[in-house]
């Protein structure tokens, strides 16, 4: 049993390197603010990378994953979707979390066996709002004024980018080019996390 629990673990710890070397901002090179996991089906967590941050905020990859659930349902969720979101209401953390998850099917097969997602949490380094930074304002009054609030919404749909939720992205943060960056390493750890699943 402990070998397959190294194992499993390794995966998410090799995601968390990958994300760390080729993210843009230093929220994610140097504070580390991100979390990186393995997700069952029903949304709990099964495994978190060890040099992120500490386990609080795991909770919110399994949330994540039970939002796109209960938005997208299991079954229209296939192999080569990612869904994105920062819900506030459903995650319980500020705007700049955002969850990005994508279903890990048996065989890589579109609407194969559902083995569980992979996920990754990074803090988007500033979504609008009042302040840059989007999360340093002491004076916000409702969560609109924090920024770019995403519900559960499909990056990518079976293999193919939506374009349109980036350039949604970008437009929304004063440091697009970060922005993008970040969103980029966490897709690709994403999506090369499920495949070694």
């Amino acid at each position: 049993m402990e070998v397959l629990r190294h194992e499993i673990l390794s995966i998410p710890n090799q995601i968390e390197r990958n994300i760390e070397r080729t993210a843009f901002s230093p929220l994610v090179q140097e504070y580390k603010d991100y979390a990186v996991g393995l997700v069952d089906p029903e949304g709990a967590l099964v495994a978190q990378s060890r040099g992120s941050l500490p386990i609080f905020v795991a909770n919110a990859l399994g949330t994540g994953v039970r939002e796109a659930l209960e938005v997208h349902g299991a079954a229209a969720l296939r192999h080569g979707d990612a869904v994105l979101t920062n819900s506030a209401a459903t995650l319980g953390q500020h705007l700049n979390n955002v969850v990005l998850s994508t279903p890990v099917r048996e065989g890589g097969e579109a609407n194969g066996p559902l083995i569980g997602f992979f996920a990754v949490l990074v803090h988007w380094i500033d979504i609008g709002g009042s302040t840059p930074g989007s999360s340093t304002g002491t004076n916000t009054t409702d969560v609109w004024q924090e920024g770019l609030q995403l519900p559960s919404m499909r990056l990518m749909d079976a293999g193919r980018r939506n374009e349109d939720v980036f350039r949604l992205c970008a437009a929304n943060s004063r440091f697009p080019r970060l922005l993008l960056g970040d969103l980029e390493a966490q897709l690709a750890g994403c999506l090369l996390g499920r495949d070694m699943v």
